[in-house]
């Protein structure tokens, strides 16, 4: 037989957690399994757990159509405009100052400016609230529109420009004629 011994603060630390368990075993209350009888009143212990509603689906009642060159174009969505939070393209916000809201369920204009810079094709904005989304709010931009890229140069430079060579070139020839005159 082996006699281990160990030291009084060991010895007296084990038995306080001893004692801690045990205490803290008292203090649980006891649980009856089904068919149990314990004497003791039923408790029901119900836990609610707030669940997120679903984004509502607001209805696009008009799209913006298809742009003609000149103009603001304007769709209707059925959400509320005081909930109303971000109008997007692909996913990306389109800025505030190129459209304009107006109440009447969601009236949204987009300006003739933005419109200039678009591209031929089809487009399909969303318009996102707080509580929900609509879309796709289509937008078609046809062949043969060329968008405005805001370079400045516009149809006229290359015709001023042309302008400008034709008159040299005349101007040139007229003095080189004087010469071979005189």
């Amino acid at each position: 037989m082996s006699e281990h011994r160990f030291p009084k603060t060991a010895a007296l630390m084990s038995l306080a957690l001893c004692m801690a368990l045990f205490v803290a075993v008292l203090a649980l209350p006891q649980v009856a399994f089904a068919g149990e009888d314990t004497g003791d009143a039923e408790v029901t212990v119900v836990v609610n757990s707030p669940v997120p509603p679903s984004p509502i689906e607001y209805t696009v009642e008009f799209s913006f159509g298809t742009y003609r060159n000149t103009g603001d174009l304007t769709a209707v969505v059925d959400g509320p405009l005081a909930k109303f939070v971000r109008l997007t393209l692909g996913g990306t916000e389109v800025e505030r100052k190129n459209y304009t809201l107006k109440e009447g369920s969601t009236l949204i204009t987009l300006k003739e400016a933005y419109l200039q810079t678009r591209a031929p094709g089809t487009y399909e904005f969303m318009a996102e609230f707080s509580d929900g989304v609509a879309g796709p709010i289509e937008l078609i931009i046809p062949a043969g529109h060329v968008p405005y890229t805001g370079d400045g140069a516009g149809p006229l430079l290359p015709l001023t420009a042309l302008l400008a060579v034709s008159g040299l070139g005349m101007l040139t020839a007229y003095v080189l004629r004087r010469r071979a005159l005189q």
